[in-house]
């Protein structure tokens, strides 16, 4: 009997020979005969000159723009641009511009508003307002808000008044200053009395009554403004005396003990 081994083996030869058999008719064997076309069949037309073929050139009319344009013809002028409107001058010379005094600008993405004060401002009415652009502001209109400075238009008049006005501040400062110094707290600084002692001739000692001495203060200065501190009562001699150690014998030996 053969055995598996055996059989694995005729297998394999078989493949080897078909296998060769094949190999051998692909070298060797003549090229087979091309098939023909028909003589009445369509040729193929080239893809890609047809691709060309169909795209159409732009019309001229596309470069005209070009031509008329050349940038190296020695004929070229310079593009003058259309002169604008001049915009109106800006001015602060104006007594009523001059009585609004801007407090802050706040800018918000679209949102924008200027704290101004009032000066045509009604008894019942607030001493500052709130403005946006294109309000009314006495007899001007709030033509635009910027970072530093409002721009007021009177038909074709603009005045600025600016957020940092030195003469406005100036004149603010000097109002300060004129201001009378009655409206300040007084400060009123208590200094100790010394009580002299009265001493008794018959006994011949004599007796010191002291009264109790009062706190003293002096002034400070501070960043809220002068201020009163305290100031501390220095010991007397006959106090540090009194608070001062000295050493004693006892039978467990040399103590301190306080006067």
């Amino acid at each position: 009997m053969f055995s598996k081994l055996w059989i694995i083996n005729i297998l394999f030869a078989a493949f080897a020979v078909f296998s060769g058999i094949k190999a051998y008719d692909i070298w060797y064997k003549k090229e087979m005969p091309k098939a023909e076309m028909p003589a009445d069949a369509p040729k193929a037309e080239n893809r890609s000159e047809k691709r060309m073929m169909s795209k159409t050139l732009p019309p001229e009319s596309e470069y005209s723009i070009v031509a008329e344009k050349n940038l190296f013809s020695p004929e070229r002028k310079e593009i003058i641009p259309e002169a604008s409107e001049p915009e109106p001058e800006i001015k602060t010379d104006d007594p009523f511009a001059k009585r609004i005094v801007l407090y802050g600008v706040i800018m918000m993405d679209a949102y924008k508003a200027a704290l101004v004060e009032n000066p045509d401002r009604k008894p019942d009415e607030r001493k500052d307002k709130w403005v946006k652009e294109g309000d009314i502001l006495g007899e001007f209109q709030v033509a635009e808000i910027r970072k530093e400075s409002i721009l007021l238009a009177d038909k074709d008049k603009k005045y600025e008044v600016l957020l940092y006005d030195k003469q406005k501040s100036g004149n603010k400062e000097k109002t300060a200053a004129k201001a009378p110094a009655a409206n300040q707290p007084t400060v009123v600084v208590s200094e100790s009395t010394a009580v002299k002692a009265s001493g008794s001739g018959t006994s011949g000692g004599k007796a010191q009554d002291k009264s109790p001495s009062e706190p003293q203060f002096e002034m400070v200065d501070t960043p809220f403004g002068q201020m009163k501190r305290l100031i501390k009562p220095q010991p007397s001699p006959s106090e540090n005396q009194a608070g001062a150690e000295s050493e004693i014998d006892t039978p467990f030996g040399k103590m301190k003990q306080k006067n």
